[in-house]
């Protein structure tokens, strides 16, 4: 029990006591007189005034009163709970009275038992020689109050103090005094007032503040704090009431009942899993996320611990003592680091699925030390953990690949400032460098687009317009060996739609040119051998076959003119088909290039087409033979141009032809062109871009 009246004048708690028509006494745990009011010191002996610090047998209270109280004050103490007996005593004067004992134990604000505090009502006789100046005093006094304090009488107001009149608005206290309890009782309040004055009378204790309400003299309300206690007054039986107003109270209480409900709102309002728990273990909060995760709807789990709740709703009971027995342990570590404490775990969730939390728990301490709750805020990261293990995969995938992959994260204000963030092992097992002499140099490392100006422009246009483009080119590795890749470059879109990333996958493709090349080799000695096995046949044996009807048609003797003009003209078509069968298989089996200077095969290739004279020829050559070039390329050379004259003859309508053959860098470049109609003539081939 705490201090009795809440009043800061320890005076006045004392006058208020002493104003008590009954006795008052206070024990220590001892059972040693503390205090004892001025009605108890005149029931005894008006005139013993030492009594603190005595016991009953001091005070001179007969034997068996001295056992029988005693025995009620270890009741008390032992249980901690009120007591109330009734007794009879003999006084000093060898006068009998009878009365009632309560007995309550005390406790100070560290909820330490002190001792037991004795109020003796129902008394037959009471000694009042003292009473009217102690009203008196007590009346002085509580006029500096800075409380309501007031006394009824047969529910009628006899007494109110200063302040009383100004918070109930009332101009004087005869406006007051005299007026009926239930006038200034606001009817809300009145059943609870009533049961409080019987029990005011019936016990004659000081009961605990309730919240009340008072109607003032404008018809506005007041509410207050009151405590009450049943006193005598002027000879009679009544009531005094302390009253506090408690509308600032009420208002910051609101107040913070608003913010508790903002507060609230905005837990359940978050996405992530909150749970507040006492310093027992028992849950006091959970939002709405810890609600729908633990399947709790429906489920009463204020005041229980994790365990219980779980074990109700899971439906596996192995699974909800696993998870509540970790979340146990948890709680215990983090109230033994007395901080912040992350903890990240897979959990069980009611439908048995696993499910992967980062758990935060902050305990929290009342000021003086001694833990008071554990918030856990526990964020749901299963989707996350599943990316996580996806993009593992995804780089383990990436960092195994044969194929070279690389990251370039893009300036386009200045493409040179451009740089590589991430290789993988096999473009450095592909291209020879170390991934510290590729990550944050510019690109231009990964491309042997030196002498390849389609290429550069290729690859500049596309970055400029984030446009994915493949492309395959003659790399080189750091050694400098040369191999042939087929790169692709795809832009990688931020958010906003801006291209800022790269993503390009560069594959050796060196031995599929050389397996393609071979095919084609093959396919090209293939055509090559059949034009040379026609070409012979046509020189060796149909020219022969010629030669032989030349000559048998030079045995037969004409004997008119016009026979004679027949063989004529037979002998010449015979002539004119030999020789267009000695250019054709010419053409077909062109004698070897291994030797032989190519220039000169050209130009007998352009003299046997041009012999009507009908274009203009113009050949422009390198010094081609000071280089070294295969027999397989003179003769693709030869079979390109040959090609491309069979198109100029049957299709251009040209008359001048002009042939460039130059040697740049490590290739030739040979270039056909003539004055005859191009494909404009034909709109269907025109380009749409």
């Amino acid at each position: 029990m705490k201090n009795p009246v809440f009043s800061d004048d320890n005076t006045l708690n004392n006058l208020i006591i002493n104003s008590w028509a009954y006795p008052v006494l206070y024990f220590d745990t001892d059972f040693h007189l503390v205090y004892a009011n001025t009605s108890f010191l005149n029931l005894i002996d008006p005139d013993k005034q030492q009594v603190q610090g005595k016991t009953l047998e001091q005070l001179g209270f007969p034997e068996n009163k001295c056992k029988e109280w005693h025995a009620v004050l270890k009741n008390v103490y032992n249980s901690r709970s009120a007591v109330t007996i009734d007794s009879t005593f003999t006084l000093s004067d060898d006068r009998n009275c009878s009365f009632r004992l309560s007995l309550m134990p005390i406790s100070n604000n560290a909820d330490q038992f002190t001792g037991v505090s004795v109020f003796i009502s129902k008394v037959k006789f009471i000694l009042e020689e003292k009473q009217d100046k102690n009203e008196d005093e007590f009346l002085k006094l509580v006029e500096k109050a800075p409380d309501i304090i007031a006394i009824h009488t047969d529910e009628k107001f006899v007494f109110i103090n200063s302040i009383g009149l100004d918070l109930l608005k009332y101009n004087a206290k005869e406006n007051i005094v005299g007026k009926h309890l239930w006038n200034v009782i606001h009817p809300d309040f009145c059943d609870q007032a009533k049961a409080r004055i019987r029990k005011n009378y019936d016990a004659s204790l000081l009961l605990p503040a309730v919240e009340s309400r008072f109607i003032c003299s404008d018809g506005s309300g007041l509410d207050v704090d009151l405590k009450s206690v049943c006193i005598t007054f002027r000879g009679k039986p009544s009531i005094l009431i302390i009253a506090r107003d408690n509308t600032e109270r009420l208002k910051k209480d609101r107040a913070m009942a608003d913010l508790n409900n903002q507060h609230l709102n905005l837990i359940n309002a978050i996405p992530d899993i909150i749970t507040f728990k006492d310093s027992e273990g028992n849950l006091i909060i959970v939002n709405e996320a810890a609600k729908q995760f633990f399947k709790l709807e429906g489920h009463r789990w204020e005041g229980k611990t994790l365990k219980s709740v779980t074990s109700n709703v899971y439906k596996k009971k192995s699974i909800a003592l696993e998870t509540a027995a970790v979340a146990d342990v948890e709680d215990a570590e983090t109230w033994k680091n007395g901080k912040l404490t992350v903890f990240n775990r897979p959990i069980h969730d009611q439908d048995g699925r696993l499910r992967h939390l980062e758990l935060r728990k902050v305990p929290v301490y009342t000021s003086d030390g001694k833990p008071k709750s554990l918030i856990t805020i526990a964020a749901d990261i299963s989707k996350r953990k599943e990316e996580e293990m996806r993009l593992r995969l995804l780089e383990m995938a990436i960092e195994n690949s044969n194929d070279a992959i690389q990251i370039i994260e893009i300036n386009k204000t200045d493409i040179t400032k451009s740089k590589v963030i991430y290789v993988n092992d096999g473009c450095c097992k592909m291209i020879g460098f170390k991934k510290e002499e590729l990550i944050g140099f510019n690109p231009r490392i990964f491309r042997n687009m030196k002498s390849d100006k389609t290429a550069k422009d290729l690859y500049h246009d596309a970055v400029m317009k984030n446009k994915s483009f493949t492309m395959e080119i003659l790399d080189s590795k750091k050694d400098g060996t040369k191999f042939w890749s087929y790169l692709s470059m795809t832009p990688f879109f931020n958010a906003e739609g801006a291209s800022t990333h790269w993503i390009g996958i560069k594959r050796d493709v060196t031995e599929e040119k050389e397996h393609d090349q071979n095919i084609k080799r093959a396919i090209l000695q293939g055509q090559e051998n059949e034009k040379a096995f026609v070409g012979r046949e046509l020189h060796d044996n149909v020219a022969q076959i010629m030669v032989g009807a030349k000559l048998s048609l030079g045995m037969l003797k004409a004997t008119t003119e016009k026979e004679k003009k027949w063989l004529k003209e037979a002998n010449e078509n015979i002539n004119d088909a030999i020789n267009e069968l000695r250019i054709l298989s010419h053409n077909l089996a062109p004698s070897s290039f291994k030797h032989a200077n190519f220039i000169n095969h050209i130009e007998r290739l352009l003299k046997s087409i041009n012999k009507n004279k009908q274009f203009t020829i113009i050949l422009s050559a390198d010094e081609l033979d000071k280089i070294s070039l295969t027999s397989e390329l003179k003769l693709n050379l030869y079979r390109i141009l040959q090609e491309q004259l069979q198109n100029i003859i049957k299709h251009a309508e040209a008359t001048l032809v002009k042939i460039e053959i130059r040697i740049v860098e490590n290739y030739i470049k040979m270039t056909i062109s003539d004055d005859g109609k191009g494909l404009d003539r034909y709109p269907e081939y025109q380009d749409p871009y």
